[in-house]
């Protein structure tokens, strides 16, 4: 994978993360409403752990590229942080 093939995998990674961020924010509105909508929110469940395959996926990809071992502690620490908030919703 070369650095341009692996910066637009990184960017598609930001981008699927940001989508699940927008999940989280609706499913606590929804949560936070007076008439919660289960089927709503079986829709994001759903759609949040069919996006953390693919984002976890694409972190393998990226993992395998990165050189110094400071790249891959930080990618790490990221990618667990980013996991943990959503597993609290799947």
């Amino acid at each position: 994978m070369s650095k341009v093939e692996e910066a637009k995998l990184k960017s598609v990674r930001g981008s699927y993360k940001g989508h699940c961020t927008q999940d989280i924010k609706n499913a606590e509105r929804l949560l936070a409403s007076e008439h919660v909508d289960i089927i709503e929110l079986t829709i994001i469940q759903e759609r949040l752990s069919r996006k953390l395959q693919e984002i976890t996926s694409m972190d393998s990809s990226i993992m395998i590229k990165l050189e110094t071992s400071e790249e891959i502690e930080r990618d790490t620490e990221e990618m667990l942080t980013f996991q943990d908030s959503v597993f609290l919703w799947i």
